[in-house]
């Protein structure tokens, strides 16, 4: 999948129906982008951004493609306390 409007006919074609398989096709589609994001920030040095994209793709894997539990949640909130994180 390479365009947000390959994306969209998709959710469009398969979001009522399979709604689990188009979220996890979802986190897939913004983690290739933030894939590109990352590699750019980190060849920058850009360490504000590294985080950002690193949070955004944990959440992207509890909410979307549904991959956490309660022990993962609770070292995730520990590790959010630490400034920079």
């Amino acid at each position: 999948m390479r365009t947000d409007e390959q994306l969209n006919a998709v959710v469009a074609r398969f979001g009522r129906t399979h709604p689990g398989h188009v979220d996890r096709l979802r986190y897939i589609y913004g983690a290739q982008k933030r894939f590109a994001t990352m590699l750019d920030a980190w060849t920058k040095g850009d360490v504000d951004t590294i985080g950002r994209v690193f949070r955004e793709d944990g959440r992207g894997l509890r909410d979307q493609y549904q991959i956490s539990g309660p022990e993962l949640e609770s070292i995730c909130d520990i590790v959010r306390t630490v400034p920079g994180m």
